[in-house]
């Protein structure tokens, strides 16, 4: 089980064929390397603002996460509306709670069965008061593992 943040591995590459970039790690290497890209492009009198496509091969149909993961929701700190990203390496029943921070039922967000893979979770805290939240996210598989994790998000109005 991961207990770090969570890293992506990206792939950029430019739409005019250039040179591909891979990182796992470090955000600030793959903004470098897009920034000299575009400056490379302007300089060459190619000055266009979308060149770049970003591809996440988690999204790819093939890919399987190796671990149970909560990921982190975005936008956080959010104001009503934030996502909440998780993956399962093997098809879960997933449940997603949420609690104030006296430890009071606020929300099921879902309580199903999922596939393995990528999925996200909306919530909408429209009738919610301002505060930080925990989310609680209960994975059982078939084989009666269970796995908890926690989040901590922030609703700002």
């Amino acid at each position: 089980m991961k207990t770090g943040p969570v890293t992506y591995k990206l792939q950029a590459r430019m739409l005019d064929g250039g040179e591909e970039f891979h990182d796992g790690e470090n955000w600030n290497l793959m903004e470098e390397f897009l920034n000299r890209r575009l400056s490379q492009q302007e300089a060459a009198g190619k000055s266009r603002r979308d060149p770049i496509v970003t591809e996440d091969p988690r999204s790819s149909q093939d890919s399987r996460p190796e671990d149970f993961i909560l990921e982190s929701a975005y936008p956080n700190p959010f104001n009503p509306v934030t996502v909440i990203p998780f993956e399962l390496p093997e098809n879960s029943r997933v449940r997603l709670e949420i609690y104030d921070l006296l430890g009071r039922h606020v929300a099921v967000l879902t309580d199903q069965g999922y596939e393995a893979g990528r999925h996200e979770i909306t919530w909408n805290a429209s009738n919610a008061s301002s505060g930080v939240y925990v989310v609680r996210m209960t994975v059982s598989t078939e084989q009666g593992v269970h796995n908890q994790f926690n989040q901590q998000i922030t609703l700002v109005k």
